[in-house]
């Protein structure tokens, strides 16, 4: 939903079908047409009409604001060079989402080792991360993992100012490995 249009999807989606063999009930490779793709685009926008009417206007006054920059609610800047036009928008509007999801795992990262610095993370990727914990300790770590992951994030110094949010997270607990991870219910 980052300003891609109808024909961005198409390819992105046959691209991933391919890539990850992504098949149809029939068992044939998906593949969708820049018609279908459309279709999927109007009911996105409809469904989510604040991206158009709202966050998109607002990323663009924001770049024209402060010279061509945004900075995300953790305080991370970036300057946009390039020439302005589509590509430049559409990097724009995913950088705030996108910055924030991943500083706010290396937060709850943080906080998980200030509270018990004996955790041992292996794996962060973007919006997780995986830690090896004794087994007798699972209720504790997976209490603590989803309040790291949970603190409110102030969104009062962003380029696009609002007020505090908390992205719900949920944990998964496994004993052999991630493949079978199951989702732990608090």
């Amino acid at each position: 939903g980052y300003g891609a249009g109808k024909r961005r999807w198409m390819i992105t989606i046959n691209t991933d079908a391919r890539r990850f063999k992504i098949l149809t009930p029939s068992g044939e490779l998906l593949t969708v047409s820049e018609k279908q793709c459309g279709e999927f685009h109007r009911i996105f926008h409809e469904k989510m009409p604040k991206l158009r009417g709202i966050y998109f206007p607002a990323i663009a006054a924001a770049l024209k604001r402060d010279r061509m920059r945004l900075r995300n609610p953790f305080g991370r800047e970036r300057i946009f060079t390039d020439r302005y036009d589509d590509a430049l928008l559409r990097d724009a509007y995913a950088y705030i989402p996108q910055s924030t999801i991943g500083d706010n795992t290396k937060r709850a990262m943080l906080y998980v080792r200030g509270k018990k610095p004996e955790t041992r993370i292996c794996i962060e990727a973007h919006d997780s991360f995986t830690a090896l914990i004794p087994l007798d300790e699972q209720i504790e770590y997976a209490t603590l993992f989803k309040e790291a992951m949970e603190l409110p994030i102030d969104f009062s110094h962003c380029s696009i100012p609002r007020g505090k949010i908390i992205i719900p997270a949920e944990v998964k607990v496994g004993i052999k490995n991630l493949r079978e991870m199951k989702v732990w219910t608090f």
